[in-house]
């Protein structure tokens, strides 16, 4: 897996490619990544994005901040 940043993966969220989000301290393996796929787009990336770091980056446990990746 290789880590891309916000810009690009917002890019990929609006051509509708996959990419894995996942909040900081986590694998992008575990169960708290979520696997973004075509047809699974349904809102703008920045509600997305907020809504993601609302319930999923909200302690320091997991990260506060996400990190996005995409597979080789």
């Amino acid at each position: 897996m290789k880590q891309i940043n916000k810009v690009q993966a917002r890019k990929l969220y609006e051509a509708g490619k996959p990419f894995i989000i996942v909040p900081a301290n986590m694998r992008p393996d575990s169960q708290f990544a979520v696997h973004m796929k075509p047809g699974w787009m349904w809102r703008n990336f920045n509600n997305f994005y907020n809504e993601f770091c609302y319930y999923n980056c909200n302690n320091s446990e997991v990260g506060r901040y996400p990190r996005f990746y995409v597979e080789d």
